[in-house]
């Protein structure tokens, strides 16, 4: 009878033993199934985004920085204005002989197209080079950014000023732009790689 009793508590055991890994391996499986789930989405999505949301380069895209427009040099009056040199004065650019372009704003023009495919943009973050550095601004929502994201086979000029968080224009001349798409995963953003990498002209 004892032996009985031991068998029984052997099997017993196993059983529990048995629902207890199976119970284990539920709860598991589902924490892990919706997170490969989201990281396929994501891959998917970005692969998309990747190839269907780029900068065109069609002379819509450029810059325009605070300050004088156009290099001058003149010695005779002492004055050296760049694109960029804030030190130099309104005055200094654009009296009668230097003629310079004074702009009181530094903005950054951005035309984007979007491809035939259909997928969920939320934003696009632009990277701004200047002197070694990237600075990055999301659109829409940086300071000066103007008009929503092109659609489905759509090109867009999009807008927005070149300056800090605190509205301060950023200094030196940007030199190169880049862009990576930002898609909507579920309730996330997740941001992918560069689709895009120009040289950055003025604007005429």
């Amino acid at each position: 009878m004892n032996y009985n009793k031991k068998g029984i508590s052997a099997v017993v055991a196993t059983v529990l033993i048995i629902l207890i890994t199976v119970a284990a391996v539920t709860i598991i499986w589902a924490a892990i199934i919706p997170m490969i789930n989201n990281q396929l989405a994501s891959g998917t999505l970005c692969l998309d985004a990747v190839s269907q949301v780029g900068i065109s380069d069609a002379g819509f895209t450029c810059f325009q920085i605070e300050g004088c427009s156009v290099s001058i040099d003149d010695p005779v009056a002492g004055v050296v204005c760049n694109p960029g040199n804030l030190s130099c004065s309104q005055a200094d650019c654009t009296n009668g002989t230097n003629n310079g372009a004074w702009s009181d704003v530094a903005y950054i023009n951005v035309q984007v197209n979007h491809g035939p495919k259909d997928f969920d943009l939320a934003a696009i973050q632009i990277g701004v080079g200047s002197g070694g550095s990237t600075t990055t601004f999301n659109l829409p929502g940086a300071i000066g950014s103007d008009g929503a994201l092109p659609g489905q086979n759509e090109q867009k000029v999009l807008s927005f000023s070149y300056v800090d968080d605190a509205g301060v224009t950023i200094p030196g001349v940007p030199n190169t732009l880049q862009l990576a798409p930002i898609v909507a995963v579920g309730n996330t953003q997740e941001t992918c790689s560069i689709s895009s990498d120009i040289v950055l002209a003025a604007c005429n």
